[in-house]
Protein backbone atom coordinates (compact mmCIF):
# COMPACT_ATOMS: atom_id res chain seq x y z
CA UNK A 1 0.00 0.00 0.00
CA UNK A 2 2.94 2.73 1.01
CA UNK A 3 4.60 1.56 -2.10
CA UNK A 4 1.65 1.99 -4.13
CA UNK A 5 1.30 5.44 -2.93
CA UNK A 6 4.89 6.12 -3.43
CA UNK A 7 4.28 5.14 -7.02
CA UNK A 8 1.65 7.52 -7.86
CA UNK A 9 2.80 10.49 -6.20
CA UNK A 10 5.96 10.32 -8.35
CA UNK A 11 4.14 9.74 -11.53
CA UNK A 12 1.97 12.44 -10.79
CA UNK A 13 4.78 15.14 -9.33
CA UNK A 14 6.83 13.85 -12.79
CA UNK A 15 3.96 14.58 -14.74
CA UNK A 16 2.87 17.80 -13.12
CA UNK A 17 6.85 19.16 -13.59
CA UNK A 18 7.67 17.45 -16.89
CA UNK A 19 4.15 18.15 -18.63
CA UNK A 20 4.51 18.81 -22.27
CA UNK A 21 2.15 22.09 -23.67
CA UNK A 22 -1.02 21.88 -23.72
CA UNK A 23 -2.89 19.63 -26.39
CA UNK A 24 0.28 17.36 -26.59
CA UNK A 25 -0.38 13.72 -27.43
CA UNK A 26 -0.58 10.86 -24.38
CA UNK A 27 2.15 8.92 -23.44
CA UNK A 28 1.22 6.43 -20.79
CA UNK A 29 4.08 4.99 -18.33
CA UNK A 30 1.95 2.60 -16.95
CA UNK A 31 -0.72 0.55 -17.92
CA UNK A 32 -2.52 -2.14 -15.43
CA UNK A 33 -5.63 -4.13 -15.13
CA UNK A 34 -7.85 -1.05 -13.61
CA UNK A 35 -5.05 1.94 -14.21
CA UNK A 36 -3.80 4.14 -16.58
CA UNK A 37 -0.75 6.35 -15.71
CA UNK A 38 1.48 8.99 -17.13
CA UNK A 39 0.73 12.25 -19.52
CA UNK A 40 -2.55 11.24 -20.51
CA UNK A 41 -3.49 14.64 -22.33
CA UNK A 42 -4.84 17.78 -21.05
CA UNK A 43 -7.00 18.91 -18.55
CA UNK A 44 -8.46 22.10 -19.33
CA UNK A 45 -12.13 23.40 -18.79
CA UNK A 46 -14.91 22.00 -17.18
CA UNK A 47 -13.51 18.45 -15.46
CA UNK A 48 -16.49 16.68 -16.23
CA UNK A 49 -15.59 17.34 -19.99
CA UNK A 50 -12.18 16.32 -19.85
CA UNK A 51 -12.50 13.57 -17.38
CA UNK A 52 -15.18 12.05 -19.37
CA UNK A 53 -12.54 12.04 -22.76
CA UNK A 54 -9.56 10.72 -20.76
CA UNK A 55 -11.70 7.68 -19.98
CA UNK A 56 -12.70 7.12 -23.15
CA UNK A 57 -9.72 7.46 -24.57
CA UNK A 58 -8.12 4.62 -22.23
CA UNK A 59 -11.61 2.48 -22.05
CA UNK A 60 -9.58 0.19 -24.22
CA UNK A 61 -6.67 -0.53 -22.00
CA UNK A 62 -8.80 -0.77 -18.70
CA UNK A 63 -11.49 -3.24 -20.33
CA UNK A 64 -14.31 -1.21 -19.77
CA UNK A 65 -17.09 0.35 -21.52
CA UNK A 66 -16.85 4.04 -20.86
CA UNK A 67 -20.04 5.07 -21.97
CA UNK A 68 -21.60 2.89 -19.05
CA UNK A 69 -20.03 5.15 -16.55
CA UNK A 70 -21.07 8.68 -15.13
CA UNK A 71 -18.64 10.91 -13.27
CA UNK A 72 -20.67 12.78 -11.03
CA UNK A 73 -17.70 14.24 -8.25
CA UNK A 74 -14.98 16.58 -8.15
CA UNK A 75 -12.65 17.42 -5.80
CA UNK A 76 -9.71 19.64 -5.78
CA UNK A 77 -6.77 18.92 -3.54
CA UNK A 78 -2.91 19.98 -2.59
CA UNK A 79 -1.63 17.21 -5.22
CA UNK A 80 -4.57 18.32 -8.29
CA UNK A 81 -7.88 17.69 -9.43
CA UNK A 82 -9.81 14.51 -8.92
CA UNK A 83 -13.30 13.43 -10.83
CA UNK A 84 -14.93 10.08 -10.02
CA UNK A 85 -17.79 8.30 -10.84
CA UNK A 86 -19.28 4.84 -11.37
CA UNK A 87 -20.41 2.51 -13.65
CA UNK A 88 -24.34 3.20 -13.90
CA UNK A 89 -27.08 0.78 -15.66
CA UNK A 90 -30.38 2.65 -16.56
CA UNK A 91 -29.58 5.59 -14.20
CA UNK A 92 -28.94 3.17 -10.75
CA UNK A 93 -25.31 2.59 -9.49
CA UNK A 94 -23.72 -0.27 -9.99
CA UNK A 95 -21.97 -1.49 -6.40
CA UNK A 96 -18.09 -2.43 -6.74
CA UNK A 97 -17.66 -0.10 -9.54
CA UNK A 98 -15.54 2.57 -10.02
CA UNK A 99 -14.19 5.13 -12.02
CA UNK A 100 -11.49 7.99 -11.31
CA UNK A 101 -9.46 10.89 -13.31
CA UNK A 102 -6.45 12.63 -11.52
CA UNK A 103 -5.03 15.54 -13.05
CA UNK A 104 -2.30 17.81 -12.18
CA UNK A 105 -1.31 20.73 -13.56
CA UNK A 106 -3.48 20.80 -16.53
CA UNK A 107 -2.87 17.44 -17.65
CA UNK A 108 -4.34 14.41 -17.05
CA UNK A 109 -1.71 11.73 -15.19
CA UNK A 110 -3.78 8.93 -14.32
CA UNK A 111 -7.10 7.10 -15.09
CA UNK A 112 -8.41 3.71 -13.01
CA UNK A 113 -11.47 2.19 -13.94
CA UNK A 114 -13.09 -1.12 -12.44
CA UNK A 115 -16.32 -2.07 -13.98
CA UNK A 116 -18.93 -5.19 -13.86
CA UNK A 117 -19.49 -7.25 -16.77
CA UNK A 118 -22.25 -8.94 -15.19
CA UNK A 119 -25.18 -9.31 -17.04
CA UNK A 120 -28.18 -7.33 -16.19
CA UNK A 121 -30.43 -4.33 -15.61
CA UNK A 122 -32.44 -2.24 -12.88
CA UNK A 123 -35.58 -3.96 -11.97
CA UNK A 124 -38.38 -2.58 -13.81
CA UNK A 125 -41.02 -4.08 -11.23
CA UNK A 126 -39.06 -4.61 -8.02
CA UNK A 127 -40.89 -6.76 -5.45
CA UNK A 128 -40.90 -6.54 -1.28
CA UNK A 129 -37.88 -7.56 0.83
CA UNK A 130 -40.28 -10.43 2.12
CA UNK A 131 -41.83 -11.40 -1.19
CA UNK A 132 -37.33 -11.80 -2.47
CA UNK A 133 -36.98 -14.02 1.17
CA UNK A 134 -39.86 -16.55 0.55
CA UNK A 135 -38.58 -17.26 -3.36
CA UNK A 136 -35.32 -17.19 -2.52
CA UNK A 137 -35.48 -20.15 0.55
CA UNK A 138 -37.91 -21.61 -1.48
CA UNK A 139 -35.52 -21.73 -4.35
CA UNK A 140 -32.28 -23.02 -2.33
CA UNK A 141 -34.90 -25.20 0.09
CA UNK A 142 -33.22 -23.11 3.08
CA UNK A 143 -35.15 -22.48 6.39
CA UNK A 144 -36.07 -19.13 7.97
CA UNK A 145 -33.86 -18.35 10.86
CA UNK A 146 -36.13 -17.95 13.54
CA UNK A 147 -36.26 -14.35 15.76
CA UNK A 148 -34.69 -14.38 19.09
CA UNK A 149 -37.30 -14.45 21.80
CA UNK A 150 -36.54 -12.35 24.71
CA UNK A 151 -36.84 -13.52 27.98
CA UNK A 152 -36.26 -10.93 30.16
CA UNK A 153 -36.08 -7.05 29.22
CA UNK A 154 -33.29 -4.75 31.48
CA UNK A 155 -33.73 -1.15 32.10
CA UNK A 156 -31.24 1.11 33.54
CA UNK A 157 -31.84 1.30 37.15
CA UNK A 158 -34.20 4.52 38.35
CA UNK A 159 -35.82 4.91 34.85
CA UNK A 160 -39.52 4.54 35.23
CA UNK A 161 -41.02 1.49 32.77
CA UNK A 162 -44.79 1.83 31.00
CA UNK A 163 -45.76 -0.98 33.37
CA UNK A 164 -46.35 1.25 36.95
CA UNK A 165 -44.76 3.09 39.95
CA UNK A 166 -41.52 1.16 40.31
CA UNK A 167 -41.42 -0.62 37.17
CA UNK A 168 -43.06 -3.74 38.31
CA UNK A 169 -46.06 -5.76 37.23
CA UNK A 170 -48.27 -6.88 40.20
CA UNK A 171 -46.85 -9.50 42.76
CA UNK A 172 -43.57 -9.42 44.61
CA UNK A 173 -40.79 -6.79 43.38
CA UNK A 174 -37.96 -7.78 40.97
CA UNK A 175 -34.85 -8.84 41.90
CA UNK A 176 -31.86 -6.43 41.41
CA UNK A 177 -29.69 -8.04 38.77
CA UNK A 178 -25.73 -6.67 39.06
CA UNK A 179 -24.21 -6.65 35.32
CA UNK A 180 -20.14 -6.06 34.55
CA UNK A 181 -20.18 -3.24 32.53
CA UNK A 182 -17.48 -0.77 33.18
CA UNK A 183 -19.59 2.39 31.76
CA UNK A 184 -21.12 2.18 35.67
CA UNK A 185 -24.79 1.90 34.95
CA UNK A 186 -26.79 -0.25 37.36
CA UNK A 187 -28.99 -2.35 35.93
CA UNK A 188 -32.92 -4.07 37.17
CA UNK A 189 -34.85 -6.84 35.52
CA UNK A 190 -38.16 -5.70 34.65
CA UNK A 191 -40.87 -8.56 34.55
Amino acid sequence: MKRSLIVTMSVLLAAALGAPASGARSATTYAGPDQVRGDLGPAAGDPFAWATEALAAHAGALGVDASSFALYTVRRSIAGTHVRGRQVRGGVPIEGTAAAVHAVGGRVVQVDATGSSLPGAPAALPIRREVAVAAALGATGAQPVAAPSVQRRLIPAGVEDARGPGGHRAGPPAQPLTLPLTCGFGYRPVG
